[in-house]
């Protein structure tokens, strides 16, 4: 008896840990294609209160409505795949997007935290006042040219042109600080974000880009969530259809049972005589069935065989 309960309590822990994987992955799945259909509406947060609007919010809202049908659908799909093939290429198409989607958001995110972590580093520091400068710089000379260019002295013009040369030696310096500053701190930002740093790690031992790294690790992180939540769905249709035939074996055992008991019932109270022919074709069950049924009774003392007949012992 006690084996049987804390079997029946391992049961019900196993199916209840099923169900809630089940959910929390399908959530977890659901909301990063969520939040990548967020980040598509999405527009920049300095930008955000000038730019908000009805129309933008009902945009976003959209997106995000669509990220959530489309996975949704995914496991409608996945669940009725038995009923038809064009549900299971359903199911497998919105995966590959779902999967795609999950990549995209987190290669954003990555990208966004280290370009957080760079614009404070020293060196993009350095870098933007270097930028600053230069542009002060270049704006002060181009005033001076103009008073010199406006002069009536030749020497002046003289002078402006050799001042124009070199702030078009200046806005080349500027030209090309500004085509580094995506450059500039990156390294510094990669080692301090720990994800970054084993990506940059893996990225030496493997000979492969940054990039490339960050793409394949969150690539096969999106695909295991996208496998298990699929995978555990499956093993709950399972749980399900044989806990259905575990209740549906177990109601047809009691009602057996019960039948079984209303027999003896009328045998007993001589509703029916204990002829196996007549308890056959008026309970409608076997001769095996009847006979059991006969047996019974004769080893509890209530009938006896007598020429291959039974009596009701009074």
């Amino acid at each position: 008896m006690l084996y049987s309960v804390l079997n029946s309590i391992g049961y019900y822990t196993l199916l209840f840990l099923i169900k809630f994987t089940q959910y929390l992955l399908c959530c977890i799945s659901m909301l990063l294609t969520a939040l990548f259909a967020f980040n598509i509406g999405s527009i920049h947060s300095s930008t955000t209160l000038q730019y908000f609007s009805i129309e933008h919010s009902v945009g976003l809202f959209l997106l995000i409505a669509i990220g959530l049908c489309i996975d949704i659908s995914k496991y409608l799909f996945w669940f009725y795949r038995k009923r038809h093939v064009l549900f299971l290429l359903l199911s497998v198409l919105l995966v590959c997007f779902s999967w795609a989607a999950s990549v995209a958001f987190f290669t954003a995110k990555e990208k966004e935290s280290i370009r957080v972590y760079q614009s404070e580093s020293s060196q993009y520091i350095a870098h933007k006042v270097t930028i600053a400068s230069l542009k002060s710089t270049i704006a002060e000379k181009q005033k001076l040219l103009e008073k010199r260019l406006s002069s009536n002295y030749h020497n002046q013009w003289d002078k402006g042109e050799e001042m124009l040369e070199e702030i078009n030696s200046l806005n080349q310096t500027l030209k090309e600080h500004i085509a580094l500053s995506d450059s500039i701190g990156i390294e510094s930002a990669q080692s301090q974000l720990n994800t970054s740093a084993l990506f940059m790690m893996l990225s030496s031992l493997l000979s492969l880009s940054f990039s490339s790294v960050a793409n394949i690790v969150y690539g096969m992180l999106s695909l295991i969530v996208e496998v298990c939540a699929l995978g555990v769905m499956s093993l709950a249709q399972i749980v399900n259809v044989n806990e259905g035939q575990g209740n549906k074996k177990n109601l047809l055992d009691k009602n057996k049972t019960e039948k079984i008991r209303v027999i003896k019932h009328d045998i007993l109270s001589e509703k029916i005589e204990p002829l196996i022919s007549k308890v056959i074709k008026e309970y409608s069950i076997s001769h095996k069935e009847a006979k059991s049924i006969m047996t019974a009774l004769e080893a509890e003392g209530k009938i006896m065989i007598k020429r291959n007949r039974y009596y009701l012992l009074k």
